[in-house]
């Protein structure tokens, strides 16, 4: 595989924990044109899941 830049080509080792983080954690995607609206509903949503487990 080519990589895309070129700082890939020198980071090849293993980073202790990526995989548990990448397989057991929750990512949350935003970007700066969220609105307020927007925020409140991640919030209130992420709220919602996390209590009810």
């Amino acid at each position: 595989m080519t990589p895309i830049y070129p700082c890939e080509m020198t980071r090849r080792r293993r980073v202790a924990g990526a995989d548990r983080i990448m397989n057991e954690a929750v990512f949350i995607g935003t970007h700066p044109g969220l609105t307020p609206a927007m925020l409140d509903y991640m919030i209130e949503s992420i709220t919602k899941f996390v209590r009810a487990k």
